[in-house]
């Protein structure tokens, strides 16, 4: 669940750290600042990737709408040469609070659900592959990077920084909403809209306010620091994102985020003590695997409900069909149907295609499709084999008030 990624960071913040991190370093010497802080971050990704034994990456996020809280969370990552954990919880509102953990090496991936106390314990291939984390390894990297350059234009100039006697460097910088291009407001309020308006938050009801009109970065600052040989320690920054609701209500969404990369080289990954604990387990041996393509081959779904009136209303479903192709393979439709009288609740309705593969010896699988837009998504299908219904994390349509979970239940027939 938690590799899932299930923890959503707002995307008007995501926007203004690609923009305060893009900017950095300006002039602290013969070679351009923009080009420092670059090599810097190259170097740091290549470190994590290929050098460094282990480490630890602790990030802090805070979103408020209106100065009132509706999200904050902590997500701890550990990466040795030999296995990975993550543990990450998360506060919605003032209430409700949702912890994820996962941990995988060569033998074994576990992963712990809070909601049934149960820790799922898979049995891995022997062979532990650690994931890549850098972007610039990957094809047309250097094409992008061009791109991205003339994007950002003259940003690259708002900033300030400090020179450590150690040789660490600390840089601060602030952008205001008149620095910021025309070009990259409307393309930020744009895909804002675009992103809170499609997303599911899976387990997590997070109450995102729907932006409609005056989309817009109001500023963005931040600080970074690196040590002497140019490896990132920490990033800190914030992002505020204005706009007005379908109500004409004006939400000033504060997003602030601080990542720390700590324990380098002494981090260490600590596999889970299970004894006495409440397990569920998957191996190799025996056709659980391979019996999943025909257990949950038919149709599962899913209400959409509103809260009106004091009362909750069914107003559609969401339905999930599954088509096994092989062991290993599904062929699967999503649709959303509605009840007539409740158009205004929604901009569209979801419809797509999709193709999923299970992971390895789990009982989950990986799907893809593409969305409205064309645009390539992702989910991920868990299968409850107890119970036999899936959990369908998808980016699925999410609009006004409405609410759903992603547990869909088979639809038997009469």
């Amino acid at each position: 669940m938690s590799r899932n990624k299930t923890f959503f960071i707002a995307f008007c913040f995501s926007i203004g750290l690609i923009i305060f991190v893009s900017t950095a370093f300006a002039d602290i010497s013969s070679k351009s600042g923009y080009q420092q802080l670059k090599d810097s971050i190259k170097y740091t990704f290549k470190s994590m990737d290929k050098h460094l034994s282990s480490y630890t990456i602790t990030t802090s996020t805070v979103i408020k709408d209106n100065s009132k809280l509706i999200m904050s969370s902590e997500e701890i990552k550990k990466q040795s040469k030999t296995a990975n954990e993550e543990h990450n919880t998360y506060l919605n509102g003032n209430t409700q609070r949702q912890s994820f953990y996962y941990y995988n090496d060569k033998d074994t991936s576990i992963s712990y659900d809070t909601s049934n106390d149960t820790y799922y314990l898979y049995e891995n291939s022997g062979d532990y592959k650690k994931a890549s984390v850098d972007p610039f390894g990957q094809p047309f990297s250097n094409e992008l990077e061009k791109i991205f350059d003339l994007f950002i234009g003259n940003l690259k100039d708002c900033v300030t920084f400090e020179n450590k006697p150690d040789g660490s460097k600390k840089f601060s910088g602030f952008i205001s909403q008149s620095q910021i291009p025309a070009l990259i407001n409307a393309l930020t309020s744009f895909e804002f809209r675009q992103e809170i308006s499609s997303r599911t938050y899976d387990r997590i009801d997070t109450k995102y306010p729907h932006l409609k009109n005056d989309v817009y970065i109001k500023l963005v600052k931040g600080s970074a620091t690196t040590d002497k040989n140019g490896l990132i320690e920490d990033v800190s920054a914030s992002c505020i994102m204005v706009g007005k609701d379908f109500d004409g209500i004006a939400h000033d969404i504060t997003a602030e985020i601080t990542i720390k990369i700590h324990n380098i080289n002494s981090t260490k990954v600590i596999k889970p003590d299970l004894a006495g604990k409440k397990i569920e387990k998957t191996s190799n041996e025996g056709n659980e695997v391979s019996n999943l393509t025909e257990k949950f081959e038919g149709t599962f779904k899913n209400d959409i409900v509103i809260h009106r009136d004091n009362k909750y209303e069914k107003i559609g479903e969401r339905i999930v069909e599954l088509a096994r192709l092989d062991d290993t393979h599904f062929k699967g439709n999503y649709t959303e149907e509605y009840i007539s009288g409740y158009e205004d609740y929604f901009e569209s309705k979801e419809s797509f295609d999709f193709d999923a593969i299970l992971i390895g010896s789990s009982s989950s699988a990986k799907y893809t499709y593409l969305d409205s837009s064309s645009k390539e998504r992702s989910g991920y299908i868990n299968f409850d084999t107890i119970n036999g219904k899936i959990f369908f994390s998808n980016n699925g349509s999410r609009y006004k008030d409405l609410s759903f979970d992603n547990d869909f239940y088979r639809v038997f027939d009469e």
